[in-house]
């Protein structure tokens, strides 16, 4: 399969706003709403992408579009990640432990998305090789999603570290 190379940019220290470039021109922005929840929105010159996590865990993300719903990613932080669009595609997330790799695989098993972040030295920034028969819609959703759950699996684990950093040390404490 031939494939698209497209660079994405964080544009901010907050990590909030990403740029998602082809080319060198900015074809969408990947904005995260605040520092405290985890919603975000992907802009493009034609449309807007919602993700909203849910649940009483936020182990589920809608998808939304101009206020409907087009799909839904099943989250677990250590565990699975799979998108269902309301179309019935469903593709399934392959990453590395930390999240900066990740692949978007469909139900043929065929690798349709990558995005990767190359070294330590470079993390406010990467690339995505998008597979170039796919059409614009889909391509902007799976790059924007696959965008979204790397910072998102980033965001939450720096989170968590801390707590558990702490909870290691009490459990030293009183052992």
């Amino acid at each position: 399969m031939d494939k698209l190379t497209f660079d994405w940019i964080v544009r901010d220290w907050s990590a909030k706003t990403f740029l998602i470039c082809f080319n060198r021109q900015t074809v969408g922005k990947l904005l995260f709403n605040d520092l405290w929840t985890f919603n975000a929105s992907y802009v493009t010159d034609n449309e807007t992408i919602n993700f909203i996590e849910t649940g009483y865990f936020r182990e589920a993300i809608e998808i939304r579009k101009q206020n409907r719903l087009i799909g839904k990613i099943d989250y677990k932080v250590f565990g699975r990640k799979c998108l269902k669009l309301n179309s019935g595609q469903t593709f399934n997330l392959s990453t590395n432990f930390w999240g900066r790799n990740l692949k978007w695989i469909n139900e043929k098993g065929e690798n349709v998305i990558d995005l990767k972040q190359p070294t330590l030295k470079d993390l406010g920034r990467g690339t995505i090789l998008s597979d170039k028969d796919l059409d614009k819609e889909l391509n902007d959703l799976l790059i924007s999603s696959g965008l979204y759950i790397s910072n998102l699996t980033s965001k939450k684990m720096a989170r968590f570290l801390p707590i558990f950093i702490v909870l290691i040390g009490g459990l030293k404490i009183f052992g």
